[in-house]
């Protein structure tokens, strides 16, 4: 990372220089001839342009161009978060402008009183984003970004004290801040681990709270993280570094969020002690956290799941997990599972700049920083995965049924108050294509699902004689070589059926299959 102070406050003496004339004696002549105008001063309208307006609050978004204003940003601004609204200024061809000028912003934010910050006076120089003094650069408080936010910047000249400036085409720049999904709630589950008889609970004070707190916050789209932890629970089977016993931990998991009858939007993360300490569960390598990678419509599979031995890098494994809950898949570096074809950096790079809200750092993309949906470190965000998790938050929440009321269902009924909710049966799907009953997952539609095909599967009985097809979704577990079979509701397995087969399905588990083979881990960094 590039630490700058961002002091904003400077001074600066400007002189000015006044031209004295010389020469011979003028005649008669020249002194009855009309007196020339002076000739007209440029304006700083004339010499200057605004060519590019960012605004930083984990990765760099150019909301403003030298076209104007960015119609699509790269990535979204987000209400309720701080942040650095960071301005250039060039001069226009053949003008010259050696002179510091002074920029002064003004942030409109509907029903408060301006945000009005202290003028910083700059030479213009050409843009470098690792140098805050590059731009007229300030640091703007969460509550300055709201939906309606407006920046009124101006540019002056102290030499031109009649010149009105140079602002935006129309004196302000609306900026597109967006205010759904800016609260990301986690519900951490501990894990009383008791396969070695230790009953051992993984280390959650609150140093250890933060360190997952602060990631989240740090690399996702939200204004606020709203983590709270659940009473514990037993787990008496083993658990493997290898992935053995972590769908079957997980798929626990998804039946304690169905009984607690949660929100829609809250995230369950089980956290779990294997071992003593990471040397000893990691000797020959490890996989430090599952999540199903599904549809964002199957609110049941709302989980993740981590092993907690109270390394800060924990704080990184929770927040790609439940980007994966959230329907986010891998970044291509480190060999992982279930990769974005999409992802438009090489190499799992994060490809733009980026800012730590929390330590006031910027993020330089040439150091060899990896987006956090990677297996490479050290990590951070891309603006494409920073726009994708704000998309799914919003979707999350314009779909949200009502609040369940604070009680457990019986067993065998869906979580939640709602009734757009239902339910579909789901079946754990191991490296052969074997099926084990998992628990119903809860159903929400999405405008994104809609336009997302299911599979066509066909079971087959333990001799390998098809026994009918049925339409489901294959959800790959991340990080496992396995996966989930989501039916549509009210479909049945038929009878005798101990294994699916489809074209779609046995690609899946084979790329699976070698990456386990491959002994394909996440090791502890």
């Amino acid at each position: 990372m590039i630490k700058r102070a961002l002091g904003l406050a400077f001074s600066s003496a400007l002189t000015i220089g006044v031209l004295g004339a010389c020469g011979g004696g003028g005649s008669a002549a020249s002194d009855t001839q009309a007196t020339e105008p002076a000739p007209a001063v440029p304006t700083l309208a004339e010499q200057v342009r605004i060519d590019e307006v960012a605004i930083f609050q984990a990765v760099k978004a150019t909301v403003f161009d030298e076209t104007g204003p960015v119609a699509s940003p790269n990535a979204p601004v987000i209400g309720g978060r701080p942040g650095l609204v960071r301005i250039h200024a060039s001069t226009i061809a053949r003008a010259k402008r050696p002179a510091p000028l002074t920029g002064e912003l003004r942030v409109k934010v509907p029903g408060k009183d301006d945000f009005v910050f202290d003028p910083i006076i700059r030479k213009l120089v050409p843009l470098v984003d690792g140098d805050v003094d590059s731009t007229f650069t300030f640091e703007l408080p969460a509550e300055a970004f709201a939906v309606g936010t407006k920046l009124v910047f101006t540019l002056k000249d102290a030499a031109l004290p009649d010149d009105p400036g140079l602002t935006f085409p129309g004196g302000e720049l609306a900026v597109d801040v967006k205010d759904a999904g800016t609260t990301l709630k986690v519900k951490i589950v501990p894990v009383r681990y008791g396969a070695d008889g230790s009953k051992r609970t993984p280390p959650l004070g609150e140093k250890n709270l933060s360190f997952y707190r602060d990631s989240l916050y740090k690399l996702y789209p939200v204004a606020k993280v709203d983590m709270t932890v659940r009473e514990a629970i037993d787990w008496p089977l083993a658990v493997a570094p290898d992935g053995d016993g972590w769908d079957g931990l997980l798929d626990q998991i998804i039946r304690l969020r169905r009984a607690d009858s949660v929100a829609d939007d809250v995230f369950y993360a089980a956290v779990f002690a294997p071992a003593d300490d990471a040397a000893t569960y990691c000797q020959k390598g490890c996989i430090l956290g599952v999540a199903p990678a599904q549809f964002r419509s199957e609110v049941g599979l709302r989980v993740a799941m981590i092993v907690g031995f109270g390394a800060r890098s924990e704080g990184g494994t929770l927040a790609q997990e439940i980007a994966h809950a959230m329907g986010r898949y891998h970044a291509n570096c480190g060999r992982p599972q279930n990769i974005d074809e999409d992802y438009p950096y090489d190499g799992g790079r994060i490809g733009t700049w980026g800012w730590d809200a929390i330590t006031k750092e910027l993020v330089d993309p040439d150091e060899r920083w990896f987006d956090f949906m990677s297996y490479c470190s050290p990590v951070w965000v891309s603006d494409y995965t920073f726009k994708g998790l704000w998309q799914a938050a919003d979707d999350i929440t314009r779909t949200k049924r009502p609040d369940p009321a604070p009680q457990t269902p019986p067993v065998g009924e869906a979580s939640g108050s709602g009734s757009s909710g239902t339910t579909a049966p789901s079946f754990l799907v191991d490296a052969r294509g074997g099926l084990r009953r998992g628990e119903d997952i809860v159903l929400a539609g999405t405008e994104t699902d809609a336009r997302e095909p299911e599979t066509a599967v066909v079971f087959e009985d333990a001799r390998g004689k098809p026994v009918g097809t049925a339409p489901a979704r294959y959800r790959a577990t991340a990080g496992l070589s396995s996966g989930r079979l989501v039916l549509e509701p009210g479909v049945t397995v038929p009878a005798g059926a101990v294994r699916v087969r489809t074209s779609d399905l046995a690609t899946a588990l084979s790329r699976a299959t070698t990456a386990r083979s491959a002994i394909r881990t996440r090791l502890v960094k």
